[in-house]
């Protein structure tokens, strides 16, 4: 959930999502400037998306084997399409296409993902330095966290991997 949408994932692993899209965030394909019931994202029907994530104007889905496809206002880099641009339908990540995506996570923002390996990769808005890469510019393509010096690492209370 984000101030903006509603992102949900049914056991069925169908996507819904509802509330404002006049960023594109719902995925639908369109821009609309509120829809007032659920429905499911057409073109994730078929992708078994297991994980998704909300940030102000922008959405994020994880599949079950790893591919991650986001959707929404890239004006922050939010999208991680290595771009500044917006769309409407969820696309790839091919940044990601090496990384079995494991985790995601949504800041207003920026995004998390954590691979299955452990490997720690971050995007969007970098003030205050909230994408841990030392720097507070802005980024448009994830970037691996490498200064990471542990062996566990949690997405809020859930612990992803480590001891």
């Amino acid at each position: 959930m984000s101030t903006s949408h509603i992102v949900a994932l049914t056991s069925e692993l169908l996507v819904f999502t509802w509330g404002d899209g006049r960023r594109g965030q719902l995925g639908h394909g369109e821009l609309e400037t509120w829809r007032s019931r659920p429905e499911a994202v057409e073109s994730l029907k078929t992708k078994s998306i297991t994980k998704v994530g909300a940030g102000d104007g922008f959405s994020v889905f994880a599949s079950d084997n790893g591919i991650l496809m986001t959707c929404g206002d890239g004006t922050l880099g939010c999208l991680g399409h290595g771009d500044w641009h917006s769309v409407s339908e969820p696309k790839l990540v091919e940044a990601l296409l090496s990384v079995d995506v494991s985790a995601v996570a949504c800041g207003p923002e920026h995004v998390v993902v954590v691979g299955g390996q452990g490997d720690v990769y971050t995007w969007g808005r970098g003030y205050k330095g909230r994408l841990g890469l030392g720097h507070e510019e802005d980024c448009c393509s994830p970037q691996e966290m490498t200064a990471l010096n542990t062996e566990e690492v949690y997405i809020g209370n859930v612990q992803l991997c480590g001891t």
